[in-house]
């Protein structure tokens, strides 16, 4: 992980404990959760992109097998 997702990990960790109330001693639990939020993102962004190159590196005659294994087409 680099720099800048460190960085926006802390804020939004800081906006979830800000939100809470700013609860003493439970920092760790609001980092895990905004650690969480963006990894969720991250991972829902790459599977849309890996999907749209999917669909883009295949001849509308012809689908993806997985598509095809998958009862998708």
């Amino acid at each position: 992980m680099n720099q800048e997702d460190e960085y926006r990990i802390r804020l939004r960790a800081y906006e979830l404990w800000h939100e809470a109330g700013r609860p003493h001693g439970r920092h760790l639990e609001y980092w895990v959760a905004a650690e969480k939020e963006f990894l969720a993102k991250r991972r829902a962004l790459l599977e849309e992109e890996l999907d749209e190159g999917l669909i883009e590196s295949f001849p509308a005659s012809d689908a993806p097998s997985v598509l095809r294994r998958n009862g998708m087409v």
